[in-house]
């Protein structure tokens, strides 16, 4: 915590380590790929290691009772969106890593709110001006502008790690639609803990479903890789941006958030070599603007 800052200050200073350590997921990804280990065993490993942080927390803020119970529908919900947003959402990522670079899988990443403004229109009949397809189709263009430089590079499994990594997105849109319904009447700390929690018990399950125990036995960096994920990539940013969009404001807050592709684009220039252009810039610069446009927008 940070007590001797103004409140602004200290939002800022959570969402900037937040967004620091979300960005520097992909590229500890990429890392960790260098030896041998498949997408699930991976995910296993950071998920298994960041449960026992959501149980102990879970144990403090389930202390406190609602208002308003939940029913049986609202434990089905944040299942049901736990399961979207980050066991689907990081199965869909880690598979996606395999075949295109970090600075890539971001910008297509960074797409969820334009994926959250076409279900609201699907799902709430939530209209969308001239200006917000223009931006949308401005944000898509980027994401094929840096894809277009990249092909020669990424191979023939390029497409595939692109349609993953755009699956990732739909399925943590649809988790962050379902928590706009279910943060309300349950908060923010509870749901995150729940929904979190339901995510790496699925992970676990599904690994044990099929993978063999033995294939826990990885090598030492492969564990440090994966401890470094878990607390500082899931647990640790999950609750600095919490913080950060409780003091900030979530539009403030969505401001901050727009230099995460800048970071993870950087990190993996610096620490994994990959590509950075001119036109890798535009395109990002292109995803950034549309889609920081777009959060901006109040419902109609």
């Amino acid at each position: 915590m940070l007590p001797q800052l103004p409140t602004q200050y200290r939002g800022l200073a959570y969402m900037l380590a937040g967004t620091f350590f979300f960005s520097a997921k992909a590229v500890l990804v990429k890392l960790a790929y260098q030896y041998p280990i498949d997408a699930v065993t991976l995910l296993t490993l950071r998920m298994g290691m960041a449960l026992p942080f959501y149980l102990i927390i879970g144990i403090f803020v389930f202390r406190t009772k609602l208002p308003t119970p939940l029913r049986w529908a609202d434990h089905f919900n944040v299942i049901a969106f736990g399961f979207a947003g980050y066991y689907l959402a990081s199965l869909f990522d880690l598979m996606g890593l395999q075949y295109i670079s970090a600075g890539l899988e971001r910008l297509i990443l960074y797409l969820y709110p334009t994926i959250v403004l076409l279900l609201s229109m699907v799902l709430f009949k939530r209209k969308i001006g001239r200006v917000e397809w223009t931006a949308l189709l401005v944000a898509y263009i980027g994401v094929l502008i840096v894809y277009a430089k990249d092909a020669a590079i990424l191979g023939a499994q390029g497409p595939l790690g692109v349609v993953l990594i755009f699956l990732c997105a739909v399925t943590f849109a649809i988790y962050v639609v379902g928590s706009g319904y279910m943060i309300p009447r349950m908060g923010a700390m509870r749901f995150t803990v729940y929904a979190m929690s339901v995510a790496c018990v699925a992970i676990i399950i599904h690994f044990f479903l099929t993978r063999p125990l033995a294939s826990l036995n990885v090598q030492v960096e492969l564990l440090v890789i994966s401890a470094i994920i878990a607390v500082f990539c899931t647990v640790l940013p999950t609750f600095l941006m919490a913080w950060g969009i409780k003091l900030l404001g979530a539009p403030r807050a969505a401001l901050v958030g727009t230099v995460g592709p800048m970071l993870t684009i950087l990190l993996a220039y610096f620490i994994l070599g990959e590509e950075f252009t001119w036109v890798h810039a535009v395109g990002m610069l292109m995803v950034v603007i549309a889609v920081s446009f777009i959060g901006r927008q109040k419902p109609a």
